[in-house]
């Protein structure tokens, strides 16, 4: 039994990983704003090391929590609704930002996340393209 011990040990580490899931639009509550979740365009969620979701209702909502209350380090997942692709999950730190008054976003920063700046940039001209940095920098309180 004790020769197993460290392949099970593994196993159990593998199948606890912990990973992002879908929001339960129109049912859960930003955890920074606790506004309802509704607009799948610009949702966020932020994952814990030991698997403790927080979702959030816009970008801005993610990156305010992440400044007031949690070390970035700490997060094993950062993730944001691609505004391009609904449903789909961007990588915050690699995503492309889009500040646009033409795309209002949940708590009026005009905030969206793409996969891509050209993307991005054939959504709104006008817009100011951001990096995650820079993003960060800009929302800040």
């Amino acid at each position: 039994m004790t020769k197993y011990l460290p392949f099970t040990i593994i196993l159990t580490f593998l199948a606890c990983s912990p990973e992002p899931r879908p929001i339960a639009f129109g049912v859960e509550q930003c955890h920074y704003c606790k506004m309802g979740i509704v607009d799948r365009l610009h949702a966020a969620q932020a994952v814990t090391a030991k698997g403790k979701i927080y979702s959030f209702d816009a970008i801005e909502c993610m990156v305010h929590f992440l400044q007031e209350n949690q070390n970035e380090k700490d997060m094993a997942h950062l993730v944001v609704a691609d505004y391009g692709t609904q449903g789909k999950w961007l990588v915050a730190p690699e995503a492309q930002y889009l500040i646009c008054k033409e795309i209002p976003s949940p708590m009026g920063a005009y905030l969206s996340a793409f996969n891509n700046e050209n993307t991005a940039l054939q959504t709104c001209k006008d817009g100011q393209l951001l990096n995650w940095q820079e993003m960060k920098n800009k929302i800040q309180k």
